[in-house]
Parts: C-alpha cells; sequence; structure tokens
C-alpha cells in the first residue's frame, strides 16, 4: 500500500530536521535532540507544518487532545518543553512566537522535503529527499551520507549527555500528558463534573480580589463534594484560601483550612506538585515558616518544572528571605512559561524595583497597567517615581489612584498642596489619608510605616510596623526587601523586627 504524501513529509528548520512518520527530532549535524514527550512532539508539528500561520489555543487543543478535556495550561507546558528542545525563548522567539490571548506561530523558516526510496534528489533544498521509510532515513543528511557516519562515531561519546539529558526529560513526562489514555490521570479524578467544577475554579487563578477568591473556593469545594479523593481541588482550595486570607482582616480562619486542605491533597497523592505548592504558599504566607516553604516550594518545581505558578511563588519566597538576584531569575522562569500573564510581569516589574532599577521598572509597570486596563500596577507607579526622584510624576501618578468623581475634592487639595508645600506635604497628606479612613484594609499599618519612612518619621514607621506584624499582614514579607524602608535599617529595632518575622538579621 503506498505511504501518503503527508506521510512521508520530512521538515528542516534552521539546524533541526522534523520527521513526523519516525517520531524523531535530530539536528542536521546528526546530533540527537533529547525526546519531547508525545504531546509536545504534536504540537511541535502541528506548529511546523502551519508555519507562518497563527494556531489558535482551541485549535492545538482539539489536535493534541482530539478526545479529551484539559486545562490550558498543559498546551503552555507542551510549548516549555519544546522550547527547552529547541533552545528557544519566549523574550527570543526564534522559532514560536507567542500571540496574546490567541495562540502560537511557527516564525522559523521552514524547508519541507518528501521521502524517497533509498536515492536522494539532486541536492535542491527544494526537491531534496530523504533515504528510506525507516529511521536511518530521518538521520541522512540530504546532501552528504558521511553525516550517518559522524554521528555513529558521536553516538559512544554523547550517550552520556543523552543519559542525562533522558533524566531530567522524566520530570517533563511528569507533567506534560504522555499518550491517549492519560487525560483522566492528568486530570486528576475520573469525574466530569467534578473536572468541571474544578476547571471553572482555575479560571479566577491569579485575579487578586476578595471576590476571585470566593468565586473559586466555591468552585473547588464543589468539586470535592463530588469527588472526596480529588487531590487537585485540594490544593487548589488551600491555594485560594490562602489568597484570601491575604484580602481579609483576620487570616487566622482561612490559613486553618488552608493547612487541612493542603495536608489532605498530599495525602490523597505524595507525588502532587500542585500540593507541594500549596504546603509552601501556607508555610511562607500562613505560618512564616520559611524553610519549611523552602523546601516544600523546590520539591513542588522538582515533580512539576514546567508550573508557572510554582516557580511564581518560590521567587516571592526567595526575594522575601533576601535572594533578590535568584528571585529575579526564578521570576523569569514563570514568564518563559506564560509569557501573556500579567500577574507575571506585575512581579518582574516588583522585582526590578525591589533592586533598584527604578527606570526598568517603571516601563514594566506602565506596561502592566495598560495590558490591564489600570487593575493592576498603577498603586506602585507613584512610589516607583518617588524612589527615583521623579516628584510631578509621583503626583500625577498617585492621582491616578484616586477617583476622580469621588474624590474631586482631595485631588484639587493635594494639586494645591504640592504647589504650596512641596513633595513632603503631599506624603503628609497621604498618610492622614489613609489613617482618616475608618475601614481597614490589608496592608494599610505596612504603608502607613512606609509613608513614614520617607517622611523620616521613624517612631510612627516602627508603631505601624509592629501593629502590621500583630495583625501578621502578608505585605511584611516585603520588609527585607523593599527600599522604601532603608532609612530604618540602621535603627536596631528594625533587626529585631525581622528577627520577630523570622528573617533573622
Amino acid at each position: 500500500m503506498p505511504i501518503s504524501e503527508e506521510k512521508t513529509e520530512v521538515f528542516e528548520f534552521g539546524p533541526f530536521r522534523l520527521d513526523p512518520t519516525e517520531r524523531v527530532l535530530i539536528r542536521n549535524d546528526g546530533e540527537t535532540v533529547a525526546p519531547l514527550p508525545d504531546k509536545a512532539f504534536r504540537t511541535l508539528t502541528h506548529l511546523v507544518k502551519n508555519h507562518g500561520h497563527l494556531a489558535s489555543k482551541s485549535d492545538l487543543m482539539n489536535v493534541v487532545w482530539p478526545d479529551s478535556f484539559v486545562e490550558e495550561n498543559n498546551l503552555e507546558k507542551c510549548i516549555y518543553a519544546i522550547r527547552i528542545a529547541l533552545g528557544d525563548s519566549s523574550r527570543d522567539e526564534k522559532y514560536i512566537q507567542t500571540v496574546r490571548k490567541h495562540g502560537y506561530r511557527f516564525v522559523a523558516d521552514v524547508r519541507k522535503l518528501a521521502r524517497e526510496s533509498n536515492k536522494f534528489s539532486d541536492g535542491n533544498p527544494e526537491t531534496a529527499t530523504v533515504t528510506g521509510s525507516g529511521a536511518l532515513g530521518a538521520y541522512a543528511d540530504s546532501r552528504d551520507r558521511s553525516h550517518v557516519i559522524r554521528f555513529i562515531k558521536l553516538a559512544l561519546g554523547t550517550l552520556a549527555a543523552f543519559i542525562l539529558i533522558t533524566a531530567l526529560i522524566y520530570f517533563l513526562r511528569s507533567y506534560v500528558e504522555i499518550g491517549d489514555s492519560a487525560a483522566s490521570k492528568s486530570n486528576g479524578t475520573n469525574n466530569p463534573e467534578a473536572f468541571a467544577f474544578f476547571a471553572e475554579a482555575v479560571k479566577y487563578k491569579g485575579r487578586p480580589t476578595k471576590s476571585a477568591a470566593t468565586e473559586s473556593i466555591s468552585n473547588f469545594e464543589k468539586a470535592i463534594q463530588v469527588d472526596p479523593n480529588f487531590a487537585r481541588a485540594y490544593a487548589g482550595l488551600a491555594r485560594s484560601r490562602i489568597d484570601l486570607a491575604n484580602l481579609v482582616d483576620e487570616s487566622g480562619p482561612d490559613c486553618a483550612i488552608a493547612r487541612v486542605a493542603a495536608a489532605k491533597s498530599l495525602e490523597l497523592d505524595h507525588r502532587l506538585a500542585e500540593g507541594y505548592e500549596a504546603l509552601g504558599l501556607q508555610n511562607y504566607r500562613c505560618d512564616w515558616d520559611f524553610e519549611g516553604a523552602g523546601r516544600a516550594f523546590t520539591r513542588s518545581i522538582q515533580l512539576d518544572p514546567g508550573d508557572a505558578s510554582a516557580h511564581y511563588n518560590y521567587a516571592w519566597y526567595l526575594n522575601s528571605v533576601g535572594r533578590n538576584d535568584v528571585a529575579q531569575a526564578e521570576a523569569e522562569r514563570a514568564l518563559s512559561i506564560e509569557p501573556d500573564s500579567e500577574l507575571y510581569l506585575f512581579q518582574r516589574a516588583l522585582f526590578l524595583y525591589f533592586n533598584r532599577q527604578y527606570d526598568e521598572s517603571l516601563a514594566q509597570l506602565k506596561r502592566v497597567a495598560e495590558l490591564s486596563s489600570g487593575k493592576i500596577g498603577v498603586g506602585w507607579i507613584w512610589l516607583v517615581c518617588d524612589m527615583k526622584g521623579d516628584q510631578p510624576q509621583a503626583l500625577e501618578w498617585f492621582l491616578k489612584t484616586l477617583d476622580p468623581e469621588l474624590d474631586r475634592t482631595t485631588i484639587d487639595e493635594l494639586r494645591s498642596l504640592y504647589l504650596s508645600g512641596g513633595w513632603q506635604a503631599v506624603r503628609l497628606k497621604q498618610r492622614q489619608i489613609e489613617i482618616s479612613n475608618s475601614n481597614y484594609s490589608k496592608g494599610k499599618y505596612y504603608r502607613i510605616a512606609r509613608i513614614s519612612t520617607l517622611i523620616g518619621e521613624k517612631e510612627i514607621a516602627f508603631e505601624y510596623l509592629n501593629k502590621a506584624l500583630e495583625r501578621r499582614d502578608a505585605q511584611l514579607l516585603m520588609l527585607k526587601s523593599e527600599p522604601a524602608f532603608e532609612g530604618l535599617h540602621s535603627d536596631p529595632r528594625f533587626a529585631i523586627l525581622l528577627s520577630r518575622i523570622g528573617f533573622g538579621n
């Protein structure tokens, strides 16, 4: 029976050759490329065959998982695995371009080769053929069979490196679904109704609002009611409860529920990466057990290195304990997996601020503010302008945090104060606005302490930092890194405060 033309196609791009029939990806110099997981290979094949054209996320999901309903982040993990194999990144995008909120496009030049039986063409790249129908044909260079011999000679020398790379791929295989029967295992439940609730809950991930956390919790709890052994739902419930604890006045009740849910997720599945991430968040944001948090986050990433959320949360932990450079690198890993995430872009901007790279931070914050229609980042831009010494811009951006309808009198007063008393007068008014607000909002005492530090009033700054400590405000986890508090570093009370939080000196 003749082999169809489509099945005899081989594709070349850059230094790589892709043979969908033999399911191999190699370099044209004969060196092997670490084997991709099945779903990642299918994703790459579809992108290459449609090179130059947008492949929407829905189209890719239908091609790669035709008979299964899976989460969108599985596709992102496939893209991450492909980029590792090709040496690509979300910044350079030599091969795969991310089309924000739509899908991906293969942008490298692709040459299509046709396989012939036992002979090569005249060497023209447009008409070149690949020898044979077996794997050897995919390994032979269309212009020179000597590459086969070279590959054999190199094989023994590269065997050890190949084994090491294969060990790394083991971790990729643990999170990219392998084979047609893996969907239910990857989802964590065989119950479609439970997974539907789970998928709905995940939609609210990364939205730092009470309403989003509450909706997420409700759906995770419904998933657990339908399937009480759904480990991933318990892990999601723990994360959402911790998110809510960071947004309400009294964090204790939500942290207590999160502690139970995280433990239950790992009781049901001791190799669940999401369970260790939830445990890490519990240790980090609720218990301030920083050693335990570090161990849990590290274990989560070992089990699922393609989970952007784990890299994101681990980055915050690293920043809190003063490992800023490492934290910034971890934040970039999260972005390399999900380059469209406004939350991860926001984290990058804040880490640039923590590292005193104010111009770069401002550029990123303004980008995030634009992408999120002003919902993320605006409240930090005025502060970075202040730290940079650009007071006129600091004033303008602070005014953007106020409601032009409800706060018209305050806006006019701040402009007048700036003209008559300078920026220091504006800072005093900012603090007055915070203190006079009878409703306590999470982080209020931390913000008052920050403004007081910038004003130069240390006693008031320490007063409110201690109040924040009494409430266990999660914002205190930024204290060790935030430049705005440098004016307190030389005071012995600052070291004592860090010690009480659990940071030590």
